[in-house]
């Protein structure tokens, strides 16, 4: 009945804004901080609802929303920035066109009816979530074929990073070993993820045998998760990746071995922390060149810059009206066709953006909203938030159903993965963000694949 309430609360305020705004008349700037505040606060409240489910995928989503559809934007606002300019011939940069106050009031409505029809969305129960894991492989058992896998995995990760050191602790230099988009797809997306996965699933297996075992047992467990552990965290530490993959690689450690997000509230606290203070540090190791220069120390001007300018990159869509009838989330889905087969394969909806505006940095964010938008308008906006709501809601559902009947599925820690990729394709661009899913998908089931074939060999 609460949630009814909150969802016909929800439905008319942004009606009734609407109707006092064309017809009694609001200030445009008043408007566009009222329907800010409105943001921040359905926002906080998506973050905090649903305690039987301290931590999930909705969640995650709603965090996304409140920072950088509510709290960044009013940052900028207040503050007059603009993240984006240009460079002239002489080098000098100019700061990007003030934004229209009539298209930012115009992206404000459309986020407040996309979080609406996320809500529905994920309200929206589709069976094929609870069948589909009944088709998923399972682990019967690791043996010694478990550790030949993971030797091979790290091997393969030394020789490509030409056994230096660097290349593997520090971003900077990691940037330096990718030959090509396929290159790095391969050995970033699908080989250097499975460490982290092969961790899990020996995690996976000691859960559902812990019970049976001795306590000699139990320590040869404990010594060989302490190893694999170790080489794990080296061969993908976290400040040689990109800030999404920490996410992705390190939320599912954090989940398993904490277990304080458990605890009410948990969640929000450490994931505002690790976007404001850990996420700020690890951008420092981009450009590492040594520690002689090295320094960190946390100011707002870092909240002002381009980490957080998806908000910003709407607007601009908003503002030129960029729509593509459905062009780019063809080339998103088809992402995997190479472009020497594909000559006029759409590139990402973030570096079309930039081409356009002739901005001076191409590689810049196009949240899921705004993906919406540049492929169906005002409609297209509504409709990926609303499918996000289902996709979301219901891996939420089906794997809360798993936890509270205590059955240890492998597919849980597949769905601990999903919460960096939430944020990552929030951010966007979706065709970089469904590679990213596909290939850690592929990764996962691969190995529960070929694990599951290995166990039924003796030995």
């Amino acid at each position: 009945m609460t949630n009814l309430k909150f969802l016909i609360i929800f439905t008319l305020s942004p009606l009734i804004l609407i109707f006092i705004y064309n017809i009694i008349g609001i200030p445009e700037n008043l408007f566009f901080f009222i329907t800010n505040l409105l943001i921040i606060f359905f926002s906080f409240i998506g973050m905090f609802n649903n305690q039987s489910q301290p931590y999930s995928l909705f969640k995650m989503a709603f965090i996304f929303i409140f920072i950088f559809y509510g709290i960044i934007p009013l940052i900028n606002e207040i503050s007059g920035n603009v993240i984006y300019g240009n460079f002239l011939p002489s080098g000098q940069f100019i700061r990007g066109e003030e934004f229209d106050i009539n298209d930012k009031i115009e992206a404000n409505l459309i986020i407040l009816f996309g979080i609406l029809f996320f809500i529905i969305g994920s309200k929206f129960k589709i069976n094929f979530f609870d069948r589909l894991l009944n088709y998923l492989p399972e682990i019967k058992k690791l043996n010694l074929f478990y550790y030949i896998v993971f030797l091979f995995l790290c091997f393969l990760i030394l020789y490509k990073w030409d056994f230096n050191l660097n290349y593997l602790l520090y971003r900077s230099w990691s940037n330096n070993i990718y030959t090509s988009g396929i290159d790095y797809q391969f050995f970033g997306r699908f080989i250097r993820p499975m460490l982290i996965m092969l961790l899990l699933i020996f995690i996976y297996d000691y859960d559902k045998k812990k019970q049976y075992l001795s306590y000699e047992q139990k320590l040869n467990r404990l010594f060989i998760f302490i190893s694999l552990i170790t080489l794990s965290v080296f061969l993908t530490f976290p400040l040689g990746l990109e800030r999404s993959q920490v996410a992705i690689f390190y939320i599912p450690l954090l989940i398993i071995f904490t277990k304080f997000w458990e605890k009410p509230f948990m969640m929000q606290s450490t994931l505002l922390a690790a976007i404001f203070i850990a996420f700020p540090f690890l951008d420092k190791f981009r450009k590492f060149d040594g520690f002689e220069n090295f320094s960190f120390k946390f100011d707002f001007v870092f909240l002002k810059q381009g980490h957080f300018d998806g908000y910003q990159n709407f607007v601009r869509v908003l503002e030129i009206d960029l729509i593509t009838s459905g062009r780019q989330l063809l080339g998103s889905i088809l992402f995997f066709i190479p472009r020497s087969l594909w000559e006029t394969k759409p590139i990402g909806s973030g570096t079309v953006l930039s081409e356009i505006l002739n901005m001076e940095y191409y590689n810049i964010a196009m949240p899921l909203i705004a993906e919406g938008y540049i492929n169906f308008g005002i409609v297209g906006s509504i409709l990926f938030m609303f499918l996000f709501g289902i996709l979301l809601g219901n891996l939420d559902r089906v794997v809360w159903k798993l936890k509270t009947s205590n059955d240890s599925h492998i597919f849980i820690f597949y769905y601990y993965f999903l919460f960096g990729w939430v944020f990552y394709i929030s951010r966007g661009d979706l065709m970089n963000s469904l590679a990213a899913l596909v290939g850690f998908t592929l990764a996962f089931w691969f190995l529960v694949l070929i694990l599951n074939f290995l166990s039924r060999i003796r030995i």
